[in-house]
């Protein structure tokens, strides 16, 4: 689950954000900015944020070779290095007229290659564009996500809050018994896992 509102008529949650560790020093001073997002992403150009610490390191690219991370182009190589620091944003999101997306369209959410999205779907009921979309996760009846995803497309509806440092550990390769579940993980040699 997404925990407790931290104000419920806002709609506001706190939420991880996986970059590199260069972006997210960046961010602490400027905020989290959504035209860093690769607009081709499952819901278009916005901030992506996760319910799970898990799911937000997944995006956290190799701090060598900056491969091995989500919708990298290259897999990482490198040995996990298990004294190596990565960073994690906790943000503070205000998702307020969320749009829930059980069944993924990427046509509806993506759009297409030559016009990618950069919002929320309209809310039928009101004529006017959601405030952001929730990609529900399987377990909680979705089509397509391991793990909820947060999407906004305003960056003043994310707030830097918090910066974890941490450190992987050595572990099984994701989809491998006590991996953490399947997914499309990229880091071929290292199989590093966060100890949570």
């Amino acid at each position: 689950g997404t925990g407790p509102a931290l104000d419920p008529a806002a709609n506001e949650f706190l939420a991880f954000h996986g970059q590199s560790s260069f972006a997210i020093y960046g961010m602490k001073d400027a905020g989290i900015c959504q035209e860093i997002e690769d607009p081709v992403n499952m819901f278009g150009g916005g901030v992506y944020l996760s319910c799970s610490a898990f799911r937000a390191n997944l995006s956290i690219p190799c701090s060598s070779c900056g491969g091995g991370h989500l919708g990298a182009r290259a897999e990482c190589q490198c040995v996990c290095d298990a004294g190596m620091e990565h960073l994690m944003m906790v943000a503070r999101v205000t998702l307020g007229d969320a749009h829930i997306c059980k069944e993924y369209d990427a046509e509806a959410y993506r759009g297409p290659a030559d016009r990618p999205r950069r919002r929320p779907p309209v809310n039928a009921s009101t004529g006017f564009v959601h405030n952001s979309i929730v990609g529900e996760s399987i377990a909680n009846g979705g089509s397509h996500l391991r793990y909820r995803e947060l999407v906004v497309y305003d960056r003043f509806q994310c707030y830097p809050e918090y910066i974890i440092h941490f450190k992987r550990v050595p572990g099984p390769p994701l989809g491998a018994a006590g991996g953490g579940g399947g997914g499309r993980r990229g880091r071929n040699s290292s199989h590093c896992h966060l100890p949570l």
